[in-house]
């Protein structure tokens, strides 16, 4: 059905088509529910990638001993700080 301006619009009867068809298949609305309680990046996460990849390491950081936060919460400022430490102690 195409309106005054030339673009086509979807019908009733399709859209009520679209959605029988779609409500039939279980796979639908399995995809449905979980994408509607969980956020889309963990829906479509592609398990088959994640195992797939090699977590072992190509270099190897010479480091000291841990610093202690003291459950400050500041674990990421610590860990990045840590980093510059060994280049500043080398210096």
């Amino acid at each position: 059905m195409s309106d005054t301006s030339g673009t086509t619009s979807i019908s009733a009867a399709q859209l009520a088509a679209f959605r029988q068809s779609f409500q039939s298949d279980p796979k639908n609305r399995l995809a449905m529910n979980a994408i509607t309680k969980n956020p889309v990046q963990t829906v479509a996460l592609n398990r088959d990638i994640v195992a797939g990849t090699d977590h072992t390491f190509s270099h190897q950081l010479k480091t000291n001993e841990a610093t202690s936060q003291n459950s400050s919460g500041r674990c990421w400022l610590f860990a990045g700080l840590n980093l510059f430490r060994v280049e500043v102690m080398k210096n």
